[in-house]
């Protein structure tokens, strides 16, 4: 059943789809996989609210989809976010989190297999504490105490690793896409640069995936989005303070050399950080050809315009300035990365 807000905006989102096809929708025309189907729908936040101080911004989706994107990729983008500051030792005692972040224990460089209980640590293995408070569930060595006690003053180390880079560009992609399906409606969605990024990335995958396991969908998503890579890039610096576009309505427009735009720089907050998604302008072929080209070839510089779209008109800025959009990783496994915690590997003492 529709609740209060659904209601409302399915009926504002009927009046622009039909300013703009002439014709209203019967059921809801999904930005994702362009079909008016009778499905059940939901209020999907464009920024997932899990995110603390990101746009609590919501529209109109599809459950089935909202759900897929979710559970699929947003929830473990999520994760490392929440849990970055969480020590290493306190990942690898915690029985949920550390299956979740893949945590070792290391003697010599040689794994060391451990194990929780919801009894007592049998006599042959050594039970441990990790962490400064006690633990709710046991957590134990596979080692007899004598073993232990022989490899005092040897190199121990804990590790726990979790690589979200995928769930991360997914995700973003998709939150840029709503955001501009929220700014500018049905204008955006049905433009062929709509269909590209709605219909053609995020809606085939979907179709393709909807019915497979967690682990398939993700090991598929690895190949699938490849291309898609240098979409998204974690914004280090910007000419101008950002709450995120789906807040504050400001982009950065990418300018060809004949003056035309040819793609948007939406910025996307999640938590602590901002990441730019480069969405196309595809009015015109040399813009589809620019986007297309930029996304494949090693070229990192562009000139950019800033601009705001407010109420229903666009400001841009006259003035250009230039712009790194490196095609190189943003992180490979770092140990400080906020994407993935890269084999972060600490050494007990």
């Amino acid at each position: 059943m529709m609740n209060d807000f659904v209601r409302a905006k399915l009926e504002e989102l009927r009046a622009d789809y039909s300013a703009v096809k002439g014709d209203p929708f019967s059921h809801f025309y999904c930005p994702i996989l362009f079909a008016d189907e009778d499905k059940p729908l939901c209020k999907a936040h464009i920024i997932n609210q899990a995110f603390s101080d990101s746009a609590q911004a919501a529209t109109v989706q599809r459950a089935d989809v909202d759900n897929f994107y979710g559970s699929r990729f947003e929830s473990d983008f999520i994760d490392v976010q929440r849990y970055r500051k969480r020590s290493t030792a306190e990942i690898v005692t915690d029985k949920n989190l550390s299956k979740r972040f893949s945590s070792k224990i290391f003697l010599e460089d040689k794994p060391v297999d451990f194990f929780f209980t919801a009894d007592r640590i049998p006599a042959q293995f050594t039970s441990i504490n990790l962490g400064e408070e006690e633990l709710s569930v046991p957590f134990g060595l596979k080692m007899h105490p004598t073993e232990v006690i022989a490899a005092q003053g040897k190199r121990w180390e804990i590790e726990v690793s979790r690589d979200v880079r995928i769930p991360m560009l997914v995700s973003v992609i998709k939150a840029a896409h709503l955001t501009l399906f929220e700014t500018l409606g049905y204008r955006y969605a049905l433009s062929l640069a709509g269909y590209f990024v709605g219909r053609e990335i995020l809606g085939k995958f979907f179709l393709q995936n909807q019915d497979r396991r967690k682990a398939d969908v993700v090991k598929n998503a690895v190949p699938y989005f490849r291309e898609f890579a240098n979409m998204v890039r974690p914004v280090i610096s910007c000419p101008f303070e950002s709450k995120g576009t789906v807040i504050d309505k400001t982009f950065l427009m990418c300018m060809g050399n004949s003056g035309s735009a040819w793609a948007f720089i939406v910025l996307v907050k999640t938590a602590h950080l901002i990441h730019g998604v480069l969405l196309p302008v595809f009015e015109q072929v040399e813009q589809s050809v620019t986007y297309l080209e930029f996304l494949r070839n090693e070229n990192s510089a562009m000139q950019v315009a800033t601009c705001w779209f407010k109420g229903d008109r666009w400001e841009i800025s006259q003035n250009t300035i230039p712009l790194l959009w490196p095609k190189t990783a943003p992180c490979i496994r770092r140990t400080d990365c906020d994407h993935c915690l890269g084999h972060r590997r600490k050494r007990l003492s």
